[in-house]
């Protein structure tokens, strides 16, 4: 192993839930009073990496504590999952307006005036998915799941939670090394969702067992971060098309507009793509990762 375990590592995983669930509290908190447009994002992150921690744990948690907790998050992330697109949705075409054209222009700015519209909407419904008694039922059951963690004897839960995180180190690489056919393609997506169960589970672990070397773990942040660019721009690109075929017949220069947009953002998803290619070919930190002893290279894509 590439790491040293911490002085008291069930102390330090203790602490390091309560932190997690303080996070979702205080996020949420935001969220509900909706003035914060980053509340709902910071609220999802915190949602995941709860979730995380209930899976890298599972094996060692009371499995109905375990389920009821997962419920509640389950539910409040779902809740607040189209509001954020649609905040994102919005954003990424607001920047894009100085560089369109003047017929893309006018078909992105009716787009952005639908979606704001429909944003404030879904905030407002996020708001209501944050009240006081929801966040504090599931901070409850994060806490009675967690609690049932010390009674464990020796150091069997985080056996089991290593054994789990190379589980997921081992989903990602074998993920990316699928080829991937654009932004939209369904590989794509399963590789982000893959990288991002992995870092968090390894950021997780890496609380009690701190790794020497912290490249690894960084370079899987930013693979996350390059697939979650190109998904925004899928997600955006599937809004404009859909759009664009809705108005065909009532609004022509709309629409033809809107299509000149979608062919722009599938461009640049595509180069966005080219990048995240020549990163995973020269990638090999991966590897080193203290917590799998070997493992696929992740480095053949298409």
């Amino acid at each position: 192993m590439n790491a040293d375990l911490a002085p008291d590592a069930a102390a330090a995983r203790n602490a390091d839930h309560e932190r997690l669930i303080r996070r979702l509290m205080t996020a949420a908190r935001r969220t509900a009073r909706g003035s914060d447009p980053e509340a709902i994002h910071d609220t999802r992150v915190a949602v995941r990496r709860a979730e995380a921690a209930l899976d890298l744990y599972r094996d060692a948690l009371a499995p109905r504590r375990r389920r009821r907790a997962r419920r509640a998050l389950a539910g409040l992330r779902d809740a607040l999952g189209a509001a954020r697109e649609c905040q994102v949705s919005a954003a990424l075409l607001t920047e894009r307006l100085p560089a369109l054209g003047a017929t893309e222009h006018a078909a992105a700015a009716e787009l952005v005036r639908r979606l704001t519209r429909r944003r404030r909407r879904l905030e407002r419904d996020a708001a209501r998915s944050c009240r006081r008694r929801v966040i504090a039922r599931t901070a409850r059951r994060l806490r009675r799941a967690f609690a049932s963690l010390p009674s464990l004897e020796g150091e069997a839960w985080l056996d089991s939670a290593r054994a789990r995180a190379a589980a997921r180190l081992e989903r990602a690489r074998s993920a990316l090394a699928q080829p991937f056919e654009g932004a939209g393609d369904e590989g794509m997506h399963r590789a982000r969702i893959a990288v991002k169960r992995a870092r968090y589970a390894l950021e997780l672990l890496n609380v009690v067992e701190p790794v020497r070397d912290s490249g690894p773990l960084e370079e899987l942040k930013t693979l996350q971060e390059r697939l979650g660019a190109i998904h925004d721009l899928a997600m955006v690109h599937e809004r404009v098309t859909r759009r664009a075929r809705k108005i065909a017949s009532a609004g022509a220069e709309l629409a033809g507009g809107l299509r000149d947009l979608a062919a722009r953002l599938e461009a640049e998803a595509a180069d966005f793509g080219r990048k995240l290619k020549v990163m995973l070919a020269r990638s090999t930190r991966i590897r080193t990762l203290g917590v799998i002893d070997s493992g696929a290279r992740p480095s053949r894509t298409a």
